[in-house]
């Protein structure tokens, strides 16, 4: 298995994905932290290692361990929009009493709902992208500004908020996006839900509270 930024070069190479140059010629990654900006506007994802006064906002009390954590989880990011790995893949990422919300199917609980939660709502949607733009750090809570990219390039503004538990797992997730704009970009694309697609429960659970 190649190390994280060793993956990610490797995914650059397939999706087009930037690796700045200011950044390639870093040899101690370990003091630096992740940050990711905007290549192409539809598909691409930039993903880089940025030191203070760098693109991007950048926090200087994240752990070793939390960067560690987050050069993994963005490099299974991009290997997933790359289509080399499975959204379910993303899992490992999470403790056994994590906490996922969704805008769409609400409050997820437990590792095993987790786990379903990702193989029913991202089946059918293979062909849609979420590049990251920038991830910024707060202690243990970490936000990801990143884009839904629907395949015709259409795309919607959205946030993921994660809190770090420890042990290189995290204990809450939630996404957040404009739903009234997704669905407009997806009636005016013309795109169509596949018949075996799972839909959101009709009255999801919409408690955000963190555990």
């Amino acid at each position: 298995m190649y190390p994280p930024w060793e993956r990610l070069r490797r995914c650059a190479r397939r999706t087009k994905v930037l690796i700045l140059p200011e950044w390639e010629g870093v040899r101690d990654k370990s003091d630096l932290l992740i940050i990711g900006t905007s290549a192409n506007p539809s598909r691409a994802t930039t993903v880089g290692f940025g030191a203070s006064g760098g693109r991007g906002s950048i926090m200087q009390n994240a752990s070793e361990e939390l960067r560690a954590t987050l050069e993994r989880y963005l490099a299974f990011r991009a290997e997933v929009d790359a289509g080399d790995r499975p959204w379910v893949d993303l899992s490992a990422f999470f403790t056994d009493d994590a906490v996922f919300v969704d805008p769409a199917w609400g409050r997820i609980q437990g590792i095993d709902a987790i786990r379903e939660f990702l193989l029913d709502s991202m089946t059918g949607i293979e062909d849609w992208t979420f590049p990251v733009d920038n991830v910024f750090i707060d202690g243990d809570e970490i936000v990801i500004k990143y884009r839904q990219v629907l395949p015709d390039g259409r795309q919607q503004s959205a946030y993921t908020t994660l809190l770090y538990a420890g042990d290189g797992k995290f204990r809450y997730e939630e996404d957040v996006l404009n739903m009234v704009h997704v669905f407009e970009d997806l009636v005016a694309s013309g795109w169509t839900a596949p018949e075996d697609m799972k839909m959101p429960p009709r009255q999801p659970d919409r408690n955000f509270s963190r555990p």
